[in-house]
């Protein structure tokens, strides 16, 4: 068995962050695919539903990666964290709780204030 390489572990937990992060949130379905564009060249497209037919997707990325990323910045800047400010990925927003991808789940810093969903997304 080949050991993993960093690119291979980072790769992953950044699509299993994006998956967590996504169910935390309350969605029912995450899709991750790819498709070969006109030059031979693989795109990216991630669509996250919920129900009530909600849906936030982002396409046309070069990596999984890139598309992972790109979702998961999408919903939480569109979200509210469970402490009750809209969240950011950005340090020195004020009230905001910044949010940061830590191995493989998007973790906020802020300490819950009570039993909820981590995330509650906006409406667009």
């Amino acid at each position: 068995m080949e050991p993993h390489s960093a690119t291979d572990v980072f790769a992953r937990g950044t699509i299993a962050g994006a998956i967590d992060l996504a169910e935390r949130a309350g969605a029912r379905h995450f899709k991750l695919w790819s498709w070969s564009s006109s030059a031979d060249v693989d795109r990216w497209h991630v669509e996250v539903t919920w129900t009530r037919n909600k849906i936030i997707e982002v396409s046309g990325l070069s990596t999984p990666v890139d598309a992972a990323t790109a979702i998961a910045v999408r919903m939480l800047l569109h979200a509210v964290c469970r402490c009750g400010y809209p969240t950011t990925i950005h340090d020195m927003e004020p009230c905001r709780c910044t949010w940061r991808l830590t191995g493989s789940r998007w973790k906020p810093s802020c300490k819950p204030r009570k039993k909820r969903r981590d995330l509650v997304l906006w409406k667009e």
